[in-house]
């Protein structure tokens, strides 16, 4: 189906429950038409706005999910993260809180 198909089966459903919403009155469905197709255009102008932001959102999402189909940054990690050789390991000394004379 076409987006133009598309929406004009949204006009048309929207017509038809701003029909039954006045209590079906006969010789109106040319405004209960123009009435439908303009909240149809505000909700497509709507989404047109928000699909950026939504957009960014999703492949954000999929980087961190690692989907997005982005280079890792670290490729030998597999994972997006720096490979496990680069991290301190924990038995090696390191000065702390913990290395002081209790008071």
């Amino acid at each position: 189906m076409t987006d133009e198909r598309a929406i004009e089966d949204r006009i048309r459903a929207r017509a038809h429950e701003i029909w039954e919403r006045e209590g079906r009155p006969e010789g109106a469905h040319g405004r209960h038409w123009d009435e439908a197709r303009l909240e149809v255009e505000a909700e497509e102008r709507v989404a047109a706005a928000a699909a950026p932001e939504r957009d960014v959102v999703e492949a954000t999402e999929g980087r961190l999910a690692g989907t997005s189909g982005a280079p890792d940054v670290f490729p030998e990690a597999g994972t997006g993260a720096p490979p496990d050789e680069d991290l301190p390991l924990e038995t090696e000394a390191s000065p702390s809180q913990f290395d002081r004379a209790p008071m």
